[in-house]
């Protein structure tokens, strides 16, 4: 496992192995944005019963690509709310056991450039308050014209509590598979919130 600081308080891991990379994050990411187990503790094979029984197969590793989580995510499992962990998420939580909080940590192996712009976004989400707000006033102003982002983000199964986030995330990061998948959004608002993240990522 790698971990680089690309920026102050934001961290990258790669593993070397897309499917290795997700079955390191899983537990702590869909504690953080599972609509069915967020904020739960859960076994591994609950979540992928509970996977298999809505998509017909545990197909998580080849469905996701990158992974975004705060710092806060961790502290269950440190405490051993989980239980007994498995190997890779002890090596997950000793690599960030002398950092302080907060701070987020992304994953991806960079097979594609869009996965690492799309969870810097959530990265810069979090560290940074006045990109977040300046992101969520844009949100609000263009509320109309995201319905169908929106709607996408629920059917892919994110908490509503991050929902915003995401959208945030792809139109500025995934415009192109957004195009792809049929969904409409406020072009314009891509060039917009990408020179935010510009301004933020400036500032760092």
């Amino acid at each position: 496992m790698e971990v680089v600081e690309l920026y102050p308080r934001i961290f990258k891991v790669s593993t070397g192995s897309s499917r290795t990379l997700a079955m390191t994050f899983l537990r702590f990411q869909e504690y953080y944005e599972s609509p069915m187990f967020r904020g739960k503790t859960f076994t591994l094979e609950e979540f992928k019963n509970w996977y298999a029984e809505q998509y017909g197969a545990f197909t998580y590793a080849s469905d996701w690509a990158g992974f975004n989580i705060p710092s806060h995510v961790l502290d269950p499992f440190k405490r051993g709310d989980f239980g007994e962990l498995s190997d890779l998420e002890v090596a997950f939580l000793r690599a960030f056991e002398t950092q302080v909080e907060p701070f987020y940590v992304i994953g991806t192996e960079d097979d594609d450039p869009s996965t690492l712009e799309h969870e810097m976004c959530h990265a810069l989400f979090f560290v940074d308050s006045q990109y977040r707000k300046e992101v969520l006033t844009l949100l609000d102003e263009y509320l109309d014209e995201l319905s169908e982002v929106y709607a996408k983000m629920y059917s892919m199964g994110y908490h509503g509590d991050v929902i915003r986030d995401e959208v945030h995330a792809y139109v500025s990061a995934n415009p192109d598979w957004l195009d792809k998948e049929g969904v409409k959004y406020a072009r314009d608002l891509t060039d917009k919130l990408l020179k935010l993240k510009k301004n933020a990522m400036e500032t760092l």
